[in-house]
């Protein structure tokens, strides 16, 4: 309707996201290298954050609906750390650690929906939606001879992630995800032959998971879209390097 079209006007443009980074890290050896490490802090002061919101909109010959919109955040800020850890234990035997930290959080915005929820329409300490505060990996490598020709090497990964929100409110979420890759390779020349096994727990967690409009009421109710990680996988690869 033209009077909706002249409502949400404001809703027609956007403005481009701004950011300003600062970062520091060090990073060290020891035991006569063997054992690796750096850490690294970063703060993100980040405004005119683009989110989607949505807003109930008459149509012509139909009920009240939903449509989602962009609006601009008025600051964010982002606090964090990285750090990561390597040690060759062995010859053979090399394991790594490594942690992310994220804390993302409104420093001011308003929201509309955010006040029907809460009384109050400040987002401000909420964190931002589809970033995991917490990541974390943990790995090894072993190698292996096989024959005068043929060394082999086996790898095993863990990765975690904690929960991601839907939306700004921080009510809907992911819930942490836990997986789990592992590969052994062989190697002769140029040829490498490798099996591998992604997602070896068949992790189901959401990669993501964001407001959506439901096709079932004709998209007048709200629902949430869900992006679903592959399942597990078992594979085999053959490379060939050229030189």
């Amino acid at each position: 309707l033209p009077e909706e079209r002249e409502r949400l006007g404001e809703f027609q443009t956007f403005d481009e996201e701004k950011a300003w980074n600062y970062e520091v890290g060090i990073k060290g050896s020891a035991l006569e290298n063997t054992l690796t490490w750096d850490v690294s802090a970063f703060y993100i002061d980040w405004t005119r954050q683009q989110l989607t919101t949505s807003e109930a909109v008459a149509r012509t010959g139909s009920p009240f609906s939903t449509i989602g919109l962009i609006v601009n955040a008025g600051e964010t800020e982002v606090k964090g750390l990285e750090a990561q850890l390597n040690l060759r234990a062995l010859d053979w035997w090399d394991i790594g650690l490594s942690y992310g930290l994220a804390n993302a959080k409104f420093k001011q915005f308003d929201d509309a929906e955010q006040e029907d929820l809460f009384g109050d329409p400040s987002a401000r300490g909420f964190r931002t939606p589809n970033a995991p505060q917490h990541t974390g990996a943990a790995w090894t490598v072993m190698r292996f001879p096989v024959s005068p020709e043929t060394s082999g090497s086996f790898r095993l990964d863990f990765l975690y992630e904690s929960t991601r929100y839907a939306q700004i409110h921080n009510l809907a979420e992911t819930g942490l995800s836990r997986k789990v890759n592992a590969r052994i390779s062989l190697y002769n020349g140029p040829w490498t032959l490798t099996a591998f096994a992604r997602n070896l727990t068949d992790n189901r967690t959401p990669n993501s998971v964001t407001r959506f409009l439901d096709p079932n009421t004709l998209f007048a109710d709200r629902a949430f879209g869900v992006a679903l990680p592959r399942g597990r996988q078992l594979g085999m690869r053959l490379n060939y390097a050229f030189r």
